[in-house]
């Protein structure tokens, strides 16, 4: 036995005894003090592993863990007095981890936790030891995950207030939660102050969306995506002369930002607006524009193949209709329409990969 743990300990016994643990008999009762003082211990070691070994194989891991087990170890290890690095890493775990899980007590109990390491230890403008870079953590941390917590909405003083992204991200997660509204369908805080519009009635989190935007612009205004999202915005409140004018001006800096797919947004959206006003030859300019930019995504060719429909040319409608299927090539933003992505940002269309690049930044 001596030798076997002598070869093993060469080939990285430590991992091992990391994963496995004392798990078989120490989760058989997650509510003695004993039990949780262990996974709590077991997380440390995760948290280590994570930081400074194999970040992978300590993620897999948490990501498995039962329930239970996970909330003995947040709980027991609430007490312990982190480093901001230290609680920035271990909210990055725990994020990963959840965005790894199915919808469970687990998930909550990591999401849970990620936020109060991360706005209570790490990102604190009170914490000791934070710099410029674990505050750069902070906001990307925070533009990822704004819109999994309500309250992070609510709260963004921790992190980078003021800084465009983080007011584009709050923005974004304002819009989702703007409307429109059926009162059937949503309840409290979504059903205050709902205001009519030929789109449906949108509550107080469009003025949110139309106040941050412009304050993301105020600090950046080569921002094209909030000036996208604040041109649709506008055209949904119906107020369509200045959405019209920052969705135009929206494309016109799209190219020097190197944003083709914010310019493929901003000419579906002006077409949605000139079509919805009756002028379907610049609804149908809009739309070839938009095609143009991304020939192989779906949105646009089928609004404008809808409108040749209409007007009685099924020939052309049929070739826009066809012509994603078709069409070589790659337009250089990914195999997504960005109209489907819009609701997440483009920031947030693939969390864990962003996470993923964050985590690099606490291995130090």
């Amino acid at each position: 036995m001596t030798r076997l743990l002598r070869r093993l300990s060469g080939a990285g016994l430590g991992l091992i005894l990391l994963f496995v643990g004392s798990a078989p008999a120490a989760w058989r009762d997650p509510g003695t003090a004993a039990t949780r003082q262990a996974a709590a211990s077991d997380l440390d070691r995760l948290l280590t592993e994570y930081r400074h070994g194999d970040a992978g194989a300590a993620l897999a891991a948490l990501a498995g863990w039962d329930p239970a087990r996970l909330e003995a170890a947040i709980s027991a290890g609430r007490d312990r007095d982190r480093a901001p690095w230290d609680a920035a890493a271990l909210a990055l775990l725990h994020s990963e981890a959840a965005a790894r899980r199915d919808a469970d007590a687990g998930r909550a109990a990591s999401l849970t936790e990620a936020r109060r390491l991360m706005t209570d230890v790490a990102c604190h403008p009170d914490a000791a030891g934070a710099d410029a870079a674990l505050r750069r953590v902070c906001r990307d941390w925070y533009v990822q995950m704004v819109g999994e917590y309500f309250d992070l909405y609510r709260t963004d003083d921790r992190f980078s207030p003021g800084d465009p992204l983080v007011l584009m991200a709050r923005a974004a997660y304002a819009e989702r939660r703007m409307g429109p509204v059926e009162e059937r369908n949503h309840t409290g805080e979504d059903l205050i102050g709902l205001t009519p519009t030929s789109h449906g009635r949108f509550n107080t989190y469009a003025d949110d969306a139309v106040h941050l935007l412009r304050k993301a612009l105020d600090a950046d205004p080569s921002l094209v995506e909030a000036r996208v999202r604040l041109g649709h915005v506008l055209y949904q409140l119906d107020r369509t002369g200045d959405a019209r004018a920052e969705l135009a001006d929206a494309i016109a800096r799209a190219r020097d930002a190197e944003r083709p797919d914010q310019a493929y947004l901003a000419h579906l959206f002006l077409a949605r607006i000139a079509e919805e006003a009756g002028r379907a030859d610049e609804a149908l300019a809009a739309y070839d524009a938009a095609i143009a930019v991304a020939p192989h995504h779906p949105a646009a060719s089928l609004a404008a193949a809808r409108l040749r429909a209409g007007a009685g040319d099924l020939a052309t409608a049929v070739t826009l209709a066809a012509a994603p299927l078709t069409s070589p090539g790659d337009d250089g933003f990914g195999d997504l329409d960005p109209w489907t992505l819009y609701p997440y940002g483009s920031w947030g269309s693939d969390r864990p990969a962003a996470l993923a690049r964050l985590r690099e930044a606490v291995r130090r």
